[in-house]
């Protein structure tokens, strides 16, 4: 016989608001950028946390005094979005279908979805029902079966994805500007259903980084050599990123196969991920992923991968990566090999 107690606590509340400055105003600014992400969770040491925790109310926990916690004080938790070429016109994106082909296009320009989270014990305004759940359900099937009905559409003709994505936008998020929620946590942080109804392919690299403004700057240079690349192949009619670019932070983990897990003689304290998503099928998808991948290792800090996304096909995984990965992981050749083999 056993006994267990458990201990109850209430429900958590969060305050969500969206946003959507300019790249140019967060992820490619280093400065703008640290004050999103920093203090977005407190990070204890071994301890894989996504993207937030508890905010410590004891001031002692600031940043400085010890070296397990930062205190949160801007953000709970930030997500970054990036969708290509919303900046563009309507005739431009028009003119990019008919020239197949990127002729004017600034990345910097476009706008990215924020979307803030900061936890309430006072709801700030009444709790969504389940009615409007239900409604909020209705809206994502009609959001992925618009991406799902365009998918063939975006493969076998890639210069409407400028088109595709600045009606998105526009048309889908830019309404949510500034809109603030209060609503449970798993309900804030599980925000989008159906998203099976579109079958994509992603890839995503983990930079191990800390809390100073050097590692800040080597995120804002890995958007950025994004946003190169998918400039420069847009310029020769190829467009292989239609649906969004990603990127957020969690703290470490003392798990073998994490992304983030410690390594030996790493210092650092966050993992920074850059997570792209296309529609499966998409043209030149893998060489694209490759060039990222290939700049990717020509900054000041060279990523790895994450083990649920597609990895193998990238040429310098067989040397650079197992580097990275460690004999700990090494050590377990039928579960590396089983990983590998099932991408």
């Amino acid at each position: 016989m056993y006994e267990i107690t458990l201990k109850v606590k209430p429900m958590t509340l969060i305050d969500t608001v969206s946003s959507f400055p300019r790249a140019q105003d967060c992820l490619l600014d280093p400065e703008k950028l640290q004050k999103l992400a920093r203090y977005s969770f407190i990070l204890v040491r071994n301890v894989a946390l996504c993207f937030a925790v508890t905010p410590c109310p004891d001031k002692r926990f600031e940043l400085g005094f010890y070296s397990e916690c930062i205190y949160c004080r801007e953000n709970w938790c930030t997500e970054i979005f990036w969708f290509p070429f919303n900046s563009m016109s309507y005739p431009g994106t028009l003119i990019t279908r008919v020239s197949n082909r990127i002729l004017h296009w600034k990345p910097a320009f476009d706008q990215c979805w924020v979307r803030t989270m900061n936890k309430v014990t006072v709801p700030s305004q009444a709790l969504p029902r389940d009615e409007d759940y239900l409604m909020k359900k209705g809206i994502a099937f009609a959001e992925n079966g618009y991406i799902r009905m365009f998918t063939k559409y975006l493969v076998e003709h890639p210069s409407n994805v400028p088109g595709f994505l600045k009606a998105g936008i526009t048309k889908i998020l830019m309404p949510l500007k500034d809109l603030k929620v209060c609503e449970k946590l798993p309900m804030g942080i599980h925000y989008d259903s159906w998203v099976d109804l579109c079958p994509t392919t992603g890839v995503e690299f983990v930079f191990d980084v800390s809390d100073v403004y050097e590692d800040y700057d080597l995120a804002s240079k890995a958007c950025q050599t994004v946003m190169d690349v998918v400039h420069s192949f847009g310029r020769r009619g190829k467009f292989p990123v239609n649906i969004t670019m990603q990127v957020r932070w969690t703290g470490k983990s003392n798990c073998y196969m994490s992304p983030a897990a410690h390594k030996e003689g790493d210092s650092s304290t966050h993992a920074f991920y850059v997570c792209i998503v296309s529609v499966t099928g998409t043209p030149s998808w893998q060489e694209f992923v490759n060039e990222v991948a290939r700049r990717f290792v020509t900054l000041s800090k060279q990523p790895h991968v994450h083990w649920a996304k597609q990895w193998g096909n990238i040429p310098w995984i067989n040397t650079t990566y197992l580097r990275k990965v460690g004999t700990k992981i090494l050590s377990c050749p039928v579960l590396f090999v089983a990983t590998a083999d099932s991408h």
